[in-house]
């Protein structure tokens, strides 16, 4: 095809979402420079050269994808809730999702961007992964690092916190007898990475108890805490949220009791990317992790790391081309996946910026907490812990009239003992899920009785998505719960909630 002056066009090039149009056919000039990063990857600048480029002099760079037209920018977003449910995410409609803590649940635009970049990639798989893929990974750390407050050196993107607390936990400098500290409510994966990481250098690995009922808020945990720190520790990790009781960890002062005896910080905050305002470096921590697909909503495969330049800076756990040429430059290729949801990720903070990424967490936290109330009159049963333990995640007793046969084993007085065990506990857990249509995880914690009392909890959770009538619809199906010998669950007849 020819123009009026006879020039030879190359004809646009059109995938789902972006147009992008092809130069016009130039002389050009090559030279033998050599490659400037590392590997044969076709980059003009170094990745760390891109990352440590001051912001006053920083250019983005192209984005050959479009993703403007994925919501109308120029209009309010919807109301939290239904209307914001059926809008902006994939979720049934009919269940009741009261687990987004477990793996989250990706927004459209997360998936639909991520999507458009996979295609663009198959187009033409080198011009990305070759030419393009290492600056839009930068710009994408950039981005994240401003959101979380750091300096986007200090920043990596990872697949998930797993990748980031295995790279951080595999290559920290343990000495010989190494003494490592971390807390029994902690996640179970870590715990396994941490005995094995002190099994090499015969060390010992020290994990701290949580006494419950706590009554005095996380005052009296850190009180608990800190005087089980043991004095030698060379590495402390501590969850942001824990996992199985949904509580919020004073995070601030239990860094500050481990720094106090010399220790290095770890901090799993899986739950705490998207949920809360970060300033990570304010934490004092030396690491920190957390997952982009839970509360940030992004797509799977997405997570972060950051590591405080004072600390001994961890090496990735794919060693690949980027190995020895600085922090960024290991993490920023594990090998040929699809990167797409890391080069969305500017797309998924634009559209966070339009919905209001504060009042997403003020919403979720007014509803969690009305939820809760809902359920304790309903149940005549409370949480795990107070409330100002929680955030998006609560934990709240299920009514003894709902427990399976043995879960309740005698009465002492006006003291109910419970053995509820994980067996109990996932029974109820698939009774929710098969017969009444509601995703909710079931927990075997300690009782407030202490000792070998235990009891099963509903960790619920809240987010941008769910309304009250989820947990109307929670706590009704909990109410018509009713258990034969054999372990079959027969249903009570529906009744009302409400005077």
């Amino acid at each position: 095809m020819n123009n009026k002056s006879g020039t030879s066009l190359k004809p646009q090039v059109r995938v789902a979402g972006w147009v992008r149009n092809q130069s016009v056919h130039t002389k050009k000039m090559y030279k033998p420079k050599g490659y400037a990063g590392f590997g044969s990857f076709q980059i003009d600048v170094s990745v760390e050269a891109m990352i440590r480029t001051p912001q006053s002099e920083y250019t983005a760079p192209p984005r050959a994808v479009c993703t403007d037209d994925l919501w109308d920018s120029a209009s309010a977003p919807a109301a939290f809730g239904n209307s914001l449910k059926c809008s902006n995410y994939f979720l049934d409609p009919s269940w009741t999702f009261l687990n987004h803590g477990a793996f989250g649940g990706a927004c459209r635009v997360a998936v639909r961007s991520a999507q458009r970049w996979s295609e663009y990639a198959e187009q033409q798989p080198l011009r990305l992964i070759d030419r393009e893929l290492f600056p839009l990974m930068c710009h994408s750390v950039r981005c994240l690092a401003s959101l979380v407050k750091c300096p986007p050196t200090s920043l990596v993107l990872v697949s998930n916190a797993t990748y980031a607390l295995s790279s951080i936990i595999e290559s920290f400098p343990l000495p010989t007898g190494a003494v490592v500290f971390c807390l029994d409510i902690g996640y179970g994966s870590v715990k396994t990475m941490l005995l094995s990481a002190v099994s090499k250098v015969g060390g010992k690995l020290v994990v701290g108890k949580v006494s419950f009922p706590l009554s005095g808020g996380p005052s009296e945990l850190v009180s608990q805490i800190a005087p089980q720190i043991p004095p030698d520790c060379v590495l402390a990790v501590f969850d942001y949220v824990t996992s199985n009781t949904g509580m919020v960890l004073p995070v601030f002062e239990l860094t500050a009791a481990a720094k106090a005896v010399g220790a290095k910080v770890l901090i799993d905050g899986a739950h705490a990317l998207g949920a809360f305002d970060l300033d990570i470096p304010s934490l004092g921590a030396d690491y920190f992790v957390s997952n982009c697909h839970k509360w940030l909503c992004s797509s799977r495969g997405l997570g972060m790391l950051y590591a405080s330049p004072s600390s001994p800076t961890p090496r990735a756990a794919v060693i690949s081309h980027g190995y020895g040429s600085g922090f960024s430059s290991e993490f920023i290729w594990d090998g040929c996946r699809d990167y797409g949801a890391a080069v969305a990720l500017p797309t998924l903070l634009k559209w966070w910026d339009w919905v209001g990424l504060q009042g997403a967490r003020e919403y979720s936290r007014g509803l969690l907490i009305s939820g809760v109330k809902l359920l304790r009159e309903a149940w005549k049963t409370d949480t795990h812990v107070p409330d100002e333990f929680y955030s998006h995640m609560a934990c709240i007793q299920i009514p003894p009239s709902a427990l399976p046969p043995g879960a309740l084993l005698e009465q002492e007085g006006e003291c109910t003992l419970f053995r509820c065990t994980s067996g109990h506990s996932k029974m109820i857990q698939d009774a929710l899920h098969h017969d009444f249509s509601i995703e909710v995880p079931a927990k075997t914690l300690p009782g407030p009785l202490g000792g070998e009392d235990s009891r099963t909890y509903l960790r619920v959770s809240a987010f941008v998505y769910n309304t009250f009538e989820d947990f109307e619809a929670l706590a009704e199906a909990v109410l018509r719960m009713e258990w034969e010998e054999n372990g079959s669950l027969k249903k009570k007849s529906g009744r009302r909630m409400g005077p």
